[in-house]
């Protein structure tokens, strides 16, 4: 909720699932993050779109959301 005066406002952005299984396809085996029973992606695969895709819009209301 907004207040008077100075606001903040954090975003955290995560990446997708396919993109850590690239990233870590590139890796040795010791150095990765991760692991999973089936992984269709290799090492210099092409990671997709990820993060906070805009175009991106803030807008306030005075009002509750309604459903």
């Amino acid at each position: 909720a907004l207040r008077f005066g100075t606001n903040r406002l954090e975003i955290c952005v995560q990446n997708t699932w396919a993109n850590r299984l690239i990233a870590d396809a590139e890796l040795p085996p010791d150095k990765r993050l991760t692991w999973a029973t089936y992984n269709p992606y290799h090492a210099g695969d092409v990671a997709p779109p990820s993060g906070l895709l805009g175009p991106v819009l803030l807008r306030s209301q005075t009002a509750p959301f309604e459903k």
